[in-house]
């Protein structure tokens, strides 16, 4: 089964956290938030957009280091 795993970077230097599962539902969230920031563009600023993403992303991870 293939993991899913992202490397940051702290002021310790890089490291990766691996989430064994991810949830079907995330793929549905996935599509929900997708439709949503196509709905809104025009309401939406590009900062918005990607502090969305990358909220998504973090909650894909179970480790309190993924923020």
């Amino acid at each position: 089964m293939t993991k899913l795993s992202i490397t940051l970077r702290d002021k310790d230097g890089e490291f990766t956290v691996t989430q064994e599962h991810v949830s079907g539902q995330k793929l549905l969230d996935y599509w929900d938030m997708a439709v949503e920031i196509e709905k809104n563009a025009d309401k939406m600023s590009i900062s918005d957009v990607y502090k969305k993403r990358i909220n998504f992303i973090a909650g894909l991870f179970d480790s309190s280091k993924v923020t």
